[in-house]
Formats: C-alpha cells, structure tokens, sequence
C-alpha cells in the first residue's frame, strides 16, 4: 500500500494485482424515461451514480468536473424513441475545450441509438456534460442503462 494523506492512493495485492481506490471513475444513468420537452439543446437527467470514486459527477448539475490535469476516457450512450419517421436526434460531451459529437442511427422501429466515445484532454476543475438535440419534442431518453455517461482519468 501506497498512502497520501492517510488514504490508499495505490494497493498491490498478493497477485500483484495493481488498484488506485482515488483514481476518477464515475458511472451515470436516467432514474426514468424522460421527455426533454424540447426540440432544442437539452441536458439529460443524469442523477443516478451507479459509482463516484472520486466524488467527481455531480448528480445535481449532471456534470463531471476534472480534479486533476490528464487524458479523460469518457463515453454517452443515448437511446430513445419516438414514432415520427423524419425524426432526428444528436448527442455529444461538451467539456470546457470542446465538444465531441456523434450521429445517432435508428437501432429499430421507432428507437434511436448514439455512443458517444472521447479522449478528452481536460484541465484540473475543466467539466464535461452530456447534451442532446432533437428535431421534435416528443423524442423520449429510455432509463436505466440504456442511457448513461461515464468516465476515468486516463493519463
């Protein structure tokens, strides 16, 4: 064991299996199906931490906020549905040096489905938050895990 401050910072077990209990990691999801509402930008409902390891996300704001300068991976999933067939939605991360966007394709039926994926470079107190826009307002964001935003420090 490695310590700072009193804390674990780095365990190496008898296998020599390596854990970092304060590195960043977070896991976000929708407590229930929601309806934005608007045909607009919109910041999905991500108040539910499935885990914070480091008291990083949230779940008030639905912002993760960078405690350290480093290389975050960070990923939103988006899936929702709607029945209107000229229907269209986009997701992407903004952090606070620039935004990383992705398409969102039909899965099947009337439900639609995005990943957003990015290495983002992020500065100590930088934040990130998911954002979606669709065409219409009647585009519901399915709960549970089926929409989520996660992220770790990397690098």
């Amino acid at each position: 064991e490695i310590k700072t401050a009193g804390n674990n910072a780095i365990i190496i077990d008898n296998a020599g299996i390596v854990t970092k209990p304060l590195q960043p990691a977070f896991y976000a999801t929708l407590a229930a199906n929601v309806d934005p509402g608007t045909d607009a930008d919109y910041n999905p409902i991500f108040n539910t931490e499935i885990f914070d390891q480091n008291a990083d996300y949230d779940t008030t704001t639905y912002t993760f906020t960078a405690p350290v300068t480093g290389r975050y991976l960070l990923v939103a999933a988006i899936r929702g549905y709607d029945v209107d067939t000229d229907f269209s939605v986009s997701g992407y991360i903004t952090t606070s040096n620039r935004s990383y966007y992705n398409n969102v394709g039909r899965f099947y039926g009337d439900v639609y489905s995005s990943v957003v994926v990015a290495l983002a470079d992020m500065d100590a107190s930088d934040t990130a938050i998911v954002v979606v826009n669709a065409s219409e307002s009647s585009f519901y964001l399915s709960a549970n895990t089926y929409t989520h935003f996660h992220g770790h420090l990397v690098c």
